[in-house]
Formats: structure tokens, sequence, C-alpha cells
């Protein structure tokens, strides 16, 4: 019994080892900037006719037009100054994608929060 028992044991051992190993890699570490998880509400890209916002596990692509009334921090500003990492409530027509209004704050700088 004590002959089979140890080599079973060993193969078990062997295999959970390797399984755990391959799926670690798996998951997203904060090594690199890119595998960071997004907040709700953060801006993944921004160029001066569009800006694209992470919501809900999906990125939503606004159009920004001359109209569209943009506020950074508070305060009036445009689209240019509205940088990748910000949060931002776009608000737009319901069934369109054109931006009616964006609201940015800037990152939070060191620890805490808003």
């Amino acid at each position: 019994m004590r002959a089979t028992l140890f080599p079973l044991l060993s193969v078990f051992a062997l295999v959970s080892m390797i399984y755990t190993s391959a799926f670690a890699a798996d998951k997203p570490g904060a090594k690199d900037p890119k595998d960071k998880p997004k907040q709700t509400n953060e801006v993944v890209s921004v160029d001066p006719i569009s800006i694209t916002v992470y919501r809900s596990y999906k990125e939503y692509k606004y159009t920004v037009t001359k109209d569209t009334k943009v506020v950074v921090d508070y305060k009036p500003a445009k689209i240019d100054d509205v940088k990748v990492g910000m949060t931002a409530t776009v608000s737009h027509k319901t069934d369109s994608p054109e931006a009616t209004s964006i609201n940015a704050r800037s990152a939070p700088k060191g620890k805490g929060k808003y």
C-alpha cells in the first residue's frame, strides 16, 4: 500500500504545482502599467474629434463637436485639456455618439481618493 501511495501523492503534488503556476501567469499584475485595472469612466483615448471612455467593462467612443462643452477640474476647458487617465463623465443625446458635454477630473495625486 505504501509503495503505491507515495508515488501517487508525488504525482498529484507535481501536477498541482504545474497547474497552479500555469494559471498564475494569466492573472494581471501591477508590474506593467498597461495591465492595471481601469477605473470606471477612465479616459482611454482622446483627440480633437473624439473621446473614448471605459465603463462597465467596455470602451465607449463619443464624437466631440464645436458645440461640446468641456469642463476639467470644475473649470471651463478645451478638449485638448482632457488627458488619458482622467476620470470623465460624458453626456450625450439618446442613441447618438455625439457628446454634448464632458466633465473631466484629474487623477488623484498620491494616496487617497477625490
